[in-house]
């Protein structure tokens, strides 16, 4: 998922593994990076939490993932650490199996972003237009899936797998 607050809550109660994004992590650190930065020790700090981030969605050894999260929530209580930044490294912590999930679970080879899935919203956005009607709506998204089963997503070893 993307990271709306109800889905992983959801994805619990049913039993479901729940993948978080990586694209949309990713798209928030670069937000708070900050492109107008002038002070050198401001960007330096940015960039080491990205980076930290980035190790901690590819680290498979339980030790190094334990250092370098240790290491990340003693840069969200730095100085230079803003409250957006904080705010989203502490989001990612709480979440962290989450984001991982493809790395516990290899043989269900799981996506690490929702590009599939966002590609097949938008056009069923654009087909189904102006239907206001739940029921209809169900109807028409279930044919255009099947009408379209060349969708794919690669998994995170670049495997192209069916969704």
């Amino acid at each position: 998922s993307d990271g709306l607050r109800g889905l992983s809550t959801l994805a619990h109660e049913q039993g479901w593994l729940h993948q978080r994004c990586h694209f949309h992590l990713n798209a928030q650190l670069e937000l708070q990076r900050g492109r107008r930065l002038t002070d050198p020790t401001e960007r330096t700090y940015r960039d080491t939490v990205l980076l930290t981030i980035r190790k901690i969605l590819k680290v498979k050894s339980q030790a190094r993932l334990k250092e370098l999260t240790t290491e990340l929530t003693k840069l969200m209580r730095s100085f230079w650490c803003p409250r957006r930044l904080e705010q989203v490294c502490r989001d990612f912590i709480r979440e962290l199996s989450g984001f991982r999930s493809y790395l516990k679970h290899p043989d269900l080879n799981l996506p690490t972003t929702t590009g599939t899935i966002e590609s097949m919203n938008g056009l069923l956005r654009k087909t189904l237009g102006k239907l206001n009607n739940p029921d209809a709506l169900k109807r028409w998204a279930i044919c255009f899936v099947r009408a379209h089963p060349s969708l794919r997503c690669r998994g995170f070893r670049s495997k192209h797998t069916p969704n």
